[in-house]
């Protein structure tokens, strides 16, 4: 049982994460507030950005 619930629960940490952060993307796309939420991620996935 072990074996199978440790990915399991990685697995469903990992997906809730990209969850939120899909979230607050959308909601700060909307609000127009993007540059103090999401710079900090933007600029780990797309670094030549600036």
């Amino acid at each position: 049982m072990d074996d199978v619930l440790i990915p399991l629960v990685v697995a469903a940490c990992v997906a809730a994460i990209l969850g939120i952060l899909t979230w607050l993307g959308a909601r700060v796309r909307r609000r127009g507030i993007g540059g103090e939420v999401m710079g900090p991620f933007e600029e780990m996935w797309h670094p030549a950005a600036l």
